[in-house]
């Protein structure tokens, strides 16, 4: 039952949603912080055209392949993740906004820490259809069992951007949406609005 009204929500989303500018900005690169020099971070925001802007010592995360970010109607930044954390539009690490794909791989070939999250198209942002101030942030998460690497399981966590101050906070975390169990394909999580 709970699947099927999963479904339903994200079919509603999916094909109710308005999309405007909710795509101008996307960010990409390293925090040359934690990393050597030259290894900047850079944004892509189309509301200023299409040649990236560096951004060194600004981003608090790592984003290599796996990486969503969302805007308002206006092209405005709201928050972004590189798969494992999200950030807001400050550029700050949400409250409860770690952990997100928590599990056995990162806990073996990455510390418990995230630099990056394997995997390309692998998470995705989408509005809550009923509330315009909360958003979906749908994730693959890398499993590991002892012998083999996969992925089987597609989960959501929920972000109230009416929460701190209005910078947001992340209030549902690595919630399952299809069974357990059923491995299922790298990269291919996309949204096709109508």
């Amino acid at each position: 039952m709970r699947i099927i009204f999963l479904l339903i929500i994200f079919h509603i989303i999916i094909f109710e949603s308005k999309a405007q500018k909710e795509d101008y900005i996307w960010i990409f690169g390293y925090d040359s912080n934690l990393y050597t020099a030259g290894n900047e971070s850079y944004i892509f925001d189309y509301n200023k055209g299409s040649s990236p802007n560096g951004m060194s010592n600004v981003i608090p995360l790592w984003i290599r392949g796996n990486n969503a970010s969302i805007c308002d109607a206006d092209g405005n930044l709201l928050f972004y993740t590189n798969g494992c954390h999200v950030a807001d539009a400050n550029h700050e690490i949400m409250p409860n906004g770690s952990g997100i794909n928590e599990g056995n791989f990162l806990e073996e070939f990455r510390q418990d820490t995230c630099a990056h999250y394997p995997g390309l198209q692998d998470v995705m942002i989408l509005p809550d259809p009923a509330d315009e101030n909360g958003y979906y942030l749908l994730h693959k998460t890398v499993e590991y069992d002892g012998e083999d690497i996969f992925i089987n399981n597609i989960k959501y966590t929920y972000i109230d951007l009416t929460l701190n101050a209005g910078s947001g906070d992340v209030t549902e975390k690595n919630i399952d949406i299809l069974p357990v169990d059923e491995v299922i394909f790298q990269s291919y999580l996309i949204a096709i609005s109508k």
